[in-house]
This record gives structure tokens, sequence and C-alpha cells, in this order.
């Protein structure tokens, strides 16, 4: 979670506030879970090196931490949808957070993230399956 030297999306410069990130599929692809990797800079903070915004090429401010809480969306060919209303939707560092939901077929998922105040988020990596 917190490898400066592994790419990764973030939210940087966003605090305290609902983001998103999406992934779009060429074709329907039925889905039953995802897994996310969530950034974690404060290790990276405390040993004094800067980290770097992938997106910008810049330094963030070190307040990269993982969000209060998440869900996940998909695309249901009119509008964004819950994947599961009841499912736990982990921020644990340094490992995949899953989530299980019925399967849906779908184009596009999103992931819609609560920041923590004064703190944004990132995400090292997402993936989904049948």
């Amino acid at each position: 979670s917190g490898d400066l030297d592994v790419p990764r999306f973030l939210w940087w410069d966003r605090y305290g506030t609902v983001e998103w990130a999406q992934l779009a599929y060429p074709r329907p692809r039925e889905l039953s879970w995802v897994e996310v990797y969530w950034a974690d800079e404060e290790v990276a903070r405390s040993s004094g090196r800067v980290p770097h915004d992938v997106r910008l090429s810049a330094p963030t401010d070190g307040r990269v931490r993982l969000p209060a809480a998440w869900r996940l969306l998909y695309w249901d060919g009119t509008g964004w949808q819950p994947a599961s209303e009841t499912a736990e939707y982990g921020v644990a560092r340094d490992q995949w957070n899953r989530v299980s939901f019925r399967p849906v077929v779908t184009t596009g998922l999103r992931i819609e993230a609560q920041l923590r105040p004064r703190q944004s988020a990132g995400v090292v990596e997402w993936r989904a399956g049948p």
C-alpha cells in the first residue's frame, strides 16, 4: 500500500469528498467480485520519502490514506446501480479487499470512495472477475 515505486491512481488534492474511479469494458462481462488494493502513504511519509502522484508527476502532500468507506457500482445500460447493498467493503492496507455480489452483466464498474476529512485516498490496483 505504501510502496512509492508502484504506480497508483490517487485522488490527491481532494480531501473528505466522495470520489470515483471507473473501469469500462468494450463488451458486456459477467462479474461477481471485485478486489481493491488501497494506497496508504503513512509509512512512506514517516520514512521521509516524498510520495508522487503518477497522474500529475508531482509530489503529493503525504496525506494519501485509506478511505473511510467505499462501494461498488455497475452500469446497467441506463444508470449506475449498487452491486451490493449488504456486502462488507474492506479498507485494510497491504492486502486485497474483496467484495462479492450476485453476478451482473455489465460494460462498466465504478468504485465510489468516501475520503476521510483532511486526507486523500488512492488505488494501487483493482480487479474484477466472474
